[in-house]
């Protein structure tokens, strides 16, 4: 049954704020940042009968708030910028309307603009983070695996017939899988869903972490792998080369 238009509006209504901020008057949209919190865009006068939009900065904060570099914000606003037809000052998007038949529209794009960069820079830098560490943990595996007994982007096919990759294999006896995670959560759903394809009682699956995922992260990954520290990689590879060359003399 359909809820009555006045009764939506004022629910609806009832969730609104409005402020006003060195930016202007800033008002709550209904997008979010990747924390869950609400989107605010500041409106101001914009010559004669025109408006300045603003996120106030916001998306370059919610970037930084979780850690990413200057290089990640800049990228997630560029693309943001290019997506929804803003302009750039410092690391404040904004744009700017004649009149206001055209405000509804500009405080929609500045929101989802906003939402969008914050959400481009955090997944820029978790990329350049597990670029990272699957070349530290490549250093570490060849400390110990010779060449020939080390597979770099390793295929296999999983029980449900998709084919995966994983960074490392060692290859000498029973296959070992490495494959690198860090503790975002697109990179947990990644590995996870990877590693719980593989036949059990095939392979060994190692998921290897330079920052300690989250405990219920972590024991997420320890129902498909086994979850081990990169610092300890080196020493654990050289004793699965010589547990297997011991498996292949017996």
């Amino acid at each position: 049954m359909a809820i009555d238009c006045r009764e939506l509006l004022q629910v609806l209504d009832a969730h609104r704020s409005c402020d006003i901020t060195p930016y202007g008057t800033r008002v709550i949209t209904h997008c979010m940042y990747p924390d869950s919190g609400s989107v605010y865009v500041h409106v101001s006068r914009w010559g004669d009968e025109g408006y300045r939009i603003s996120d106030g900065q916001d998306a370059a904060r919610c970037a930084y708030t979780h850690g990413r570099d200057k290089h990640a914000v800049e990228a997630g606003l560029k693309q943001a910028s290019s997506r929804f037809s803003l302009d750039i000052l410092d690391t404040e998007l904004f744009a700017t309307v004649p009149n206001n038949e055209w405000l509804p529209s500009a405080i929609m794009a500045v929101a989802n603009g906003a939402s969008y960069a914050a959400n481009v820079a955090i997944d820029h830098a978790n990329q350049s983070a597990y670029r990272s560490l699957k070349e530290r943990l490549g250093d570490s595996l060849r400390r110990s695996v010779p060449p020939q007994y080390l597979a770099k982007n390793f295929e296999f096919r999983g029980e449900s017939g998709k084919v995966w990759h994983v960074d490392y294999a060692i290859t000498k006896g029973t296959f070992t899988l490495f494959k690198s995670v860090t503790p975002h959560a697109a990179s947990i759903a990644a590995t996870y869903t990877a590693l719980a394809d593989l036949r059990q009682g095939g392979s060994r699956r190692l998921a290897v972490f330079d920052e300690r995922p989250e405990a219920t992260d972590a024991a997420l990954l320890r129902q498909v792998s086994e979850l081990a520290s990169l610092d300890k990689i080196s020493n654990l590879a050289a004793s699965i080369m010589h547990l297997n060359q011991t498996r292949l003399d017996s």
